[in-house]
Formats: C-alpha cells, sequence, structure tokens
C-alpha cells in the first residue's frame, strides 16, 4: 500500500487557493443591451477587474482592454475597449472604479460572441497588436443572438453605418452610404458652435481657463425644445443641449459638428486639466457619449474635428496615439462618424514646421485601430489646399475625404474649381485609388462666414451661399455643405435658429430637389462643357439626366450631341423651392445643341432646370387618396391607401409621424410601373397614440434602394372611433400585401381572405420560417414551420370571421401582417 504524507494547514491552503478562487482575485465579464439584441444596435461588453483603478497620469497608458468579436460568418474584428471607472461615471461622477468597456455595433444578424483580452504593462495603449504582451485576463463567451433592427427613421440604425465605399465607380465612391438601406448621403448642418462641448452641464475637474473665444454654453434658447423621456444626467443636466440636438432634427438637419480638443476655446478638451494629456476625464466623457446617442438616434452624422490650427502641434505622437485610442473607442462605434484630422491643419503661419508629412502617421495610426472604418477627413485654409491635398493624393493616404474651407477669391469662383474648389478636389483625388469624398464644411471671410455681419443676433446671409456654395458644390458633385458661424458665431452661438435661412436653402437643395425628385446623382458627373454660358454648371448622367444651374438665371444650350429621342425640360425654383415648373420650352430632342427656353417667371434669378430622357414617360408621384378626417386605434395596423405613377420599379413608403414628427410607424412596400395605380399599405403603429391630437401621414416615393421622394404630408386627427376602424378594415382590396427588410421580402394574399386560404410568400429566404396566428386578444389560432418559401394557412384554421395577426419569424427577422377574414 502507497502511504502518503499527511497534509498540513499550508498544504491544505496552497491547495485551496489553486482551487477556489478568491472574490477580490475575480474578473467577471458582463454583456448588456436592449433585448432582444438588434442589428446596429448598441451592445457593451464591461470587465470589471478585481480592483480599482483610478484616472491618473499612467493608467490610461499603462491598462488596455480590447474585444475580439467573432461574427456568425466567422469573421473578427478587434474592438479598443475603455476605462469607464464605476460603469455610471456620467451620473455619479466616479474618477475610480474597476469597469472597463467595449461597444459593438453588429452589422450583421446571428450568433455573435467575444473575447476580452486585457493588457497591463508600460505603454500598452501606444502599442500595435503584434507588440503586446500576454494578457492579464483572457476572457470568452457569447453576446448571443442578433436579431435584425426594429429601428424607424430618423434614427439611425435604421439605415446603419455610413460607410466610404471600398467599391464602385468614381462617381459612387464619391458619395457615403448607408450599409442597412444602401442610400447614398447628402450631408447639410451648422459647422458652429466648434466649442459645442463647452456646456455649463458637463463636468469639469479644474477651473476655467481664459481666452478671448472661451464662452461656456448653456443653449437656454433651446430649452423649451427638450421632451419628456429625453436623457439626461447627474440628475436634470443636460436639457438644454439636448434640446438643441432635437432642434436640428425638427429643422431635418443631418449632421452636426465640434472640436473635441479646442484650439480657440481652450475649455473644450476630454482630460481632466488641459496641461495633463494622457489623463482622461471619465464622467465627463461618458456625458459627451449620451449626447452623441441622442444625435444618432435623431439622424445626426457627427463631425468630430480631432485638432485645430492653434492646437495640432501640442500633442506628442504618443500622446496622439493615447488620444485617438480614447476617441475611437469610446465614440467611434457611432453608426455615422467622420474623423478630422485637424480643422485649418497646419497652424496660423505656414512657415513653421507644419510639413505635410507630419499629418501621416497620424492617419495611418488612426486607419489601424478603428474596427468601423469610419471616414476620415482633413481641413486646412483655402491657400494650403494644393500644399497638403495634393501630398496626400500623390502619397496614396489613407484618408477618404478632404473637409473644404471655401474661399472668396475671385467672388466665391474659387470655391467651385480654384485652389479651394469642391470640383477640383474631386477631380484631383480620381487619380488616387481612393476618389474622395468632398464637402464645403467652412466658408470664408473667417469674420462672417455666410452671414451679411459679425453679430450673432444678424440673422441675414449672403446670396452667394446658395448661389455659390451650395448649388455649385452639388452640382461639382459635392457631398454636401455644413455652414460656418463667422468669427462670434463659432463660439457664442446660443441658438440655432440664426442658421434658418441657410438650413431652409439646404433643405430645398437636398430633400426637395436631389432627393425629392428621386434623382440617381451617383451615377452623374460634373460636365459643365454640356451647358452654355459662362456661369452655367451641369451635373449630368449623359443620355438619361442633366441639371443645369443657371447662376444669373437666363437660358442656356444643352449638348445633345450624339443621343436621340425627346427630353422633357423642367424648371425648379432654388431660392423657395416648391413642384417642378414648365418654362417657356418643355421638351426638346437629342442631336446637336438645344435651347431649354427661358425660366417661368424671374429670369435674372437663379434657376435649376432638370432634363430627363422622355421615352413617353409619366410624371412620378405618390399621394394619399380617400383618407378619413380622423382615425381609430381599434388595432395596431391601418390599412391605408395610395395613388402613385411611375415609370419603372420603385419603393412606395408610407409613415405615421407624431406632433413632435417623431416616427411611430413605417412600412414599405415594392410596386410596379403605372400611372395612377392604387395600393393598400397596411402601416403598423409601434407606439400609444393621443386622442385629439393630429398625427402626419407622410408618403415617399423612390427607385428601389435609392433615396426617397416627393413627401406629401396629410394631417389626420386621431380618435377613438369605432366606426372607422371598422369601415377601414372591411376593405375588399385584394391585391397582394408586400413587406420587406433588406433583401427579404414577404407577399401574403388574398387580403380579405374570407373562405380562400391564406398564402404567405417568402422571397429571399435562406433558412425555415416559422408562423403564428392569434387572435386579437393574444391567444394562438394556429401556427407551423415550413422549410421552403410558401406558407399555406388554411381558412378552416380561422373558424370566425374577424382581424387576426400573423407572425413570420425567419432569417432573424420578424414579419407582422393583418389578416382579415
Amino acid at each position: 500500500m502507497i502511504k502518503f504524507a499527511p497534509i498540513t494547514r499550508l498544504m491544505l491552503l496552497v491547495i485551496l487557493m489553486t482551487i477556489i478562487p478568491f472574490s477580490g482575485y475575480s474578473q467577471t465579464v458582463n454583456v448588456s443591451g436592449t433585448s432582444p439584441y438588434r442589428k446596429w444596435h448598441k451592445i457593451a461588453v464591461s470587465l470589471t477587474l478585481p480592483s480599482n483603478i483610478s484616472e491618473s497620469n499612467t493608467s490610461f497608458k499603462n491598462n488596455r482592454m480590447d474585444v475580439v468579436f467573432t461574427d456568425p460568418s466567422g469573421n473578427n474584428i478587434r474592438v479598443p475597449g475603455f476605462f469607464a471607472a464605476d460603469g455610471n461615471a456620467a451620473n455619479t461622477n466616479a474618477v475610480s472604479g474597476k469597469v472597463f468597456k467595449a461597444y459593438l455595433r453588429p452589422y450583421e444578424t446571428g450568433q455573435w460572441t467575444y473575447r476580452v483580452l486585457y493588457y497591463t504593462g508600460t505603454d500598452v495603449a501606444l502599442k500595435n497588436v503584434n507588440q503586446l504582451p500576454s494578457p492579464t485576463h483572457n476572457l470568452t463567451g457569447a453576446v448571443g443572438n442578433v436579431t435584425g433592427t426594429n429601428a424607424t427613421l430618423p434614427d439611425l440604425r435604421a439605415k446603419g453605418r455610413l460607410e466610404y465605399q471600398k467599391t464602385g465607380t468614381n462617381n459612387q465612391r464619391r458619395y457615403l452610404r448607408w450599409a442597412e438601406t444602401g442610400d447614398y448621403f447628402l450631408k447639410f448642418g451648422p459647422d458652429s458652435p466648434e466649442n459645442l462641448l463647452n456646456y455649463n452641464d458637463f463636468d469639469h475637474d479644474v477651473s476655467k481657463n481664459g481666452c478671448g473665444n472661451c464662452t461656456e454654453h448653456s443653449f437656454n434658447p433651446h430649452a423649451s425644445d427638450w421632451q419628456s423621456g429625453n436623457p439626461t444626467w447627474d440628475g436634470q443636466k443636460g436639457k438644454n443641449l439636448i434640446g438643441a440636438v432635437n432642434y436640428l432634427k425638427n429643422q431635418q438637419m443631418n449632421s452636426m459638428s465640434m472640436s473635441l480638443f479646442g484650439g480657440d476655446d481652450l475649455n473644450v478638451f476630454p482630460w481632466t486639466e488641459p496641461n495633463n494629456k494622457f489623463k482622461y476625464d471619465v464622467s465627463k466623457l461618458e456625458q459627451w457619449e449620451i449626447v452623441f446617442d441622442h444625435a444618432e438616434k435623431n439622424g445626426l452624422v457627427l463631425h468630430f474635428k480631432l485638432a485645430e490650427a492653434e492646437n495640432w502641434d501640442k500633442l506628442t505622437l504618443d500622446q496622439i496615439k493615447v488620444y485617438y485610442r480614447e476617441m475611437v473607442a469610446r465614440f467611434g462605434h457611432h453608426l455615422a462618424v467622420e474623423w478630422n484630422i485637424s480643422e485649418e491643419y497646419g497652424g496660423n503661419n505656414q512657415d513653421e514646421d507644419a510639413k505635410p508629412e507630419h499629418v501621416i502617421p497620424r492617419i495611418d495610426w488612426l486607419a489601424s485601430i478603428d474596427p468601423w472604418q469610419n471616414h476620415r477627413v482633413l481641413h486646412t485654409y483655402p491657400d494650403r489646399h494644393e500644399k497638403y491635398y495634393n501630398y496626400l493624393i500623390n502619397n496614396n493616404a489613407k484618408i477618404t475625404g478632404a473637409s473644404v474651407q471655401s474661399s472668396t477669391r475671385d467672388g466665391y469662383d474659387d470655391a467651385y474649381d480654384g485652389k479651394s474648389g469642391i470640383k477640383t478636389w474631386i477631380n484631383k483625388s480620381k487619380n488616387n485609388n481612393i476618389p474622395w469624398v468632398v464637402a464645403s464644411d467652412e466658408q470664408n471671410p473667417g469674420e462672417t462666414g455666410m452671414f451679411v455681419s459679425e453679430n450673432i443676433g444678424n440673422s441675414s446671409v449672403k446670396v452667394e451661399a446658395r448661389t455659390k456654395i451650395l448649388w455649385k458644390s452639388l452640382i461639382a458633385g459635392g457631398a454636401g455643405v455644413m455652414w460656418y458661424g463667422g468669427k462670434n458665431g463659432d463660439f457664442r452661438t446660443e441658438n440655432f435658429n440664426r442658421f434658418s435661412t441657410l438650413f431652409n436653402w439646404s433643405k430645398i437643395a437636398i430633400l426637395q430637389f436631389f432627393e425629392g425628385q428621386g434623382l440617381e446623382y451617383w451615377k452623374m458627373q460634373n460636365n459643365d462643357a454640356l451647358a452654355s454660358g459662362g456661369k452655367n454648371r451641369c451635373l449630368a448622367q449623359v443620355g438619361n439626366t442633366y441639371v443645369i444651374y443657371l447662376e444669373n438665371g437666363g437660358s442656356s444650350n444643352l449638348n445633345l450631341t450624339g443621343q436621340s429621342g425627346n427630353f422633357n425640360v423642367k424648371w425648379f425654383n432654388p431660392r423657395n423651392g416648391g413642384s417642378l415648373q414648365n418654362g417657356s420650352i418643355t421638351s426638346i430632342t437629342g442631336g446637336g445643341n438645344k435651347s431649354i427656353g427661358n425660366p417661368p417667371n424671374n429670369a435674372n434669378s437663379d434657376w435649376v432646370v432638370l432634363v430627363t430622357k422622355g421615352n413617353g414617360s409619366i410624371t412620378e408621384s405618390v399621394g394619399f387618396s380617400n383618407l378619413p378626417a380622423s382615425f381609430s386605434n381599434q388595432t395596431t395596423t391601418f390599412p391605408i391607401q395610395v395613388t402613385y405613377s411611375a415609370n419603372q420599379q420603385r419603393d412606395v413608403n408610407v409613415a405615421i409621424k407624431s406632433p413632435t414628427d417623431n416616427h411611430i410607424a413605417d412600412q414599405t412596400i415594392t410596386v410596379g410601373a403605372g400611372s395612377n395605380q392604387t395600393i393598400v399599405v397596411n402601416v403598423t403603429v409601434s407606439n400609444a397614440l393621443a386622442i385629439g391630437s393630429d398625427y402626419k401621414f407622410v408618403s415617399a416615393l423612390r427607385t428601389v434602394g435609392g433615396n426617397y421622394s416627393t413627401n406629401i404630408d396629410k394631417k389626420i386627427a386621431f380618435a377613438d372611433i369605432v366606426s372607422t376602424s371598422a369601415k377601414s378594415l372591411n376593405s375588399k382590396t385584394r391585391k397582394p400585401h408586400v413587406s420587406a427588410t433588406g433583401s427579404t421580402s414577404l407577399r401574403v394574399y388574398p387580403i380579405p381572405m374570407d373562405q380562400m386560404n391564406l398564402t404567405v410568400e417568402l422571397i429571399g429566404v435562406k433558412g425555415s420560417a416559422s408562423y403564428i396566428v392569434t387572435d386579437m386578444n393574444g391567444r394562438s389560432v394556429t401556427s407551423g414551420t415550413s422549410d421552403n418559401n410558401i406558407i399555406t394557412i388554411p381558412s378552416s384554421s380561422l373558424k370566425a370571421k374577424g382581424i387576426y395577426i400573423l407572425k413570420v419569424d425567419v432569417d432573424g427577422q420578424q414579419f407582422i401582417k393583418k389578416i382579415v377574414k
């Protein structure tokens, strides 16, 4: 028999230590987000460490968390994490804690997993992945199943990530594109105030710096724009800035801009104090994130300026590496981010040490650590575009666009095709394998911008904002415009209402014309030579569509050499908007130079002419027919009658918006070509309705997968009226009802089904489908599964006449339809 030595107390303690972890030395991972997890929505992975860490000079350099996520297709994406103190610092103002976080924005449905890697050591946050030591903690687990997004516009989670196009034609790649919907993007919004984050409700750990442009914002004029249910922090803080975001959304802006490290206003910085650039202010940054989250959910792109003229050289490369990593980890997950390496890069004196090659390491580091590969641009002074942009193009810099400061030179003509020209840098960047996305993000002169006065109480603007900047930028193939507020407005803007004229002109150009007329502008190219007249500009898809901008009105000849057939000629008023109008000539034929005629009126004012290939085409439109004066909430789904005219297959969208312009219902179906066709669209309401309130019914038409056009608003009062509901539900249409999400669509017919079997046709489905039919009380009536593309529900399974709800789950998505028998 083998004899064992007796176990001593010390030996027992050693054994227990190896098999039972002490709670003080354990670490845990938590996955959190709104359940069920959905595509594009925010999911947090949090690591809780065994012991506290505090904000310090070394904690952000010498501690690092990365999370490697594996998507359902087996691809890995490495996401940087960040120190989050106690995990709720926005409200507790914590400066220490055990929590690190990373954010996942899933781009694919299905099962996701994670691997949390936590490193400690000197300067680990600055290192490339291949230079890292072995992780201190290495933990794996399941994120869980991710289903399709249920977000509705303007929430950007309904559109997916705004991406630079790595493939496609040069014309397509000069525009950013939404990953979920496939829509292309033209931006517009305020570029000022650049010191938006110097806000009195954010945490500040040090006394304010004194400087001429240091202005702490209150945004008091937007207090009334805050709505119940909107976010706040640390009690009731943040209402006015959140209200300002609401105002921009209500004005239909799609972008906002801010510095993260102020050069003019020295009180904008991510650190606890301005001279300690390794020690980050966790609570303040968490409060910034609340604002950015709200902006995303309200349809706003975030244009982040990482530096300015005054401070571009105030960080060492090591400080830049930590700074970029912190900003990417905390804010780069947002679905629409534009990283601006520096505003007015190079400093105030171009003869100082501002070499073009010095910006390359910054761009390369940002590109290497941003897992989402957000849009990257550089901004500089108008007379330095050639110095910096030529260098970036010639050296294949990992930059995806130019943030242009438009010059006043030659009466602002330079802003079109001169040294600071949108057209100039679009064309030059074609020589690179990265065609640039180019936008006018600031307009000279510095004192006033496009306003007539430095006085921020004066909201009058120069006509050149419309004639020289906005329309010419778009005709050049530019990606949009952000409006600079002038010297005072860039630091002291408290009320965005000052920009109302610029906002209105932008909406007329982009929402009413480019998107409203369904222009496939991503297929078009600037070709001024086609339109006669020295100041006339042309954007064209030759042989199909021509947009001519007549800056000084009058007329022009359009070169249709080599083209045949009829072309329709319509005029659009860029000053006041409205419908397309007839001029003195309504159609021309191909071949040679043809006069487009004279405008309907105001011949000496600027006009836009839209020339489109005829081919017997009809004027496309969409609108409602036979809408009642009120509607009822007897069910959550309303059948709405829509009439449309279309030249080819189109998407028809019907939405219901609340009195505060929030989308509470949204439904899109695909229709074929036809004139004055009537369809019934079933719109499902996602929120409770208020009796007596007026709701907007909005219809829209677009090319399949393109951008929406022709919005028509009808206000209808909500009333709890049984007769109205019953009348609507007894509609006898036999046309298929179509639902679509991404590439998957569902056709259900006939509705009402009466004594016929109900057929559910699944289009673009990869896996099996399950379905359930319930009555209006939620009781199951029948259910089943199908491995093919057809589900048949016998009429006999629905014994009584009435209303039923069909739910179909397929490929991680759920479709809900109302059935009437």
